[in-house]
């Protein structure tokens, strides 16, 4: 599932339903953006990666996103 995902202020890690054979890139819709919010993707592999938010102010917030992985 790629809608409305609940990214905690620790983070989120999504997993792909299907294995990529080269690591795909992901596509975040931010559902709930404040200005001045970022999001930082690490960890990215061919089964996933983890996602997290931060406010202007550099603080840890929760956010929600949509997001696809786009590769082969």
């Amino acid at each position: 599932d790629n809608g409305n995902v609940m990214v905690g202020v620790g983070g989120a890690t999504i997993t792909y339903v299907t294995k990529f054979n080269m690591v795909p890139t992901p596509v975040i819709s931010e559902i709930d953006k404040i200005t001045g919010d970022a999001y930082t993707i690490t960890n990215q592999t061919s089964t996933g990666f983890t996602i997290s938010f931060k406010d202007s102010t550099g603080t840890a917030v929760a956010r929600e996103i949509n997001w696809v992985a786009i590769g082969w």
